[in-house]
């Protein structure tokens, strides 16, 4: 498990939800990004790996709860925890 906090950002490919997603990784948390647009993600993903941070993506849709529920058990499985 790692030590440092760990936050989910939904709608992380633009927007508020990137600029949040930006926000946790300089605060020095491990950032879980979702959204709908796989390309999107990978590219915030970048972003915050080229400030010095860590994040995982996946795509998908926050109104199917079956995928958000599968997308935080992997979160937690492979991290350990979700703190935000």
């Amino acid at each position: 498990m790692k030590a440092e906090p760990v936050a989910v950002v939904t709608g992380a490919s633009r927007g508020l939800g990137r600029y949040a997603a930006l926000s946790f990784a300089e605060a020095g948390y491990l950032v879980a990004l979702c959204g709908r647009t796989d390309d999107d993600l990978a590219e915030v993903e970048r972003d915050i790996q080229d400030v010095g941070g860590w994040a995982i993506h996946r795509a998908l849709d926050v109104r199917d709860f079956d995928a958000v529920r599968d997308w935080i058990g992997y979160v937690r499985e492979n991290l350990g925890r979700v703190d935000v």
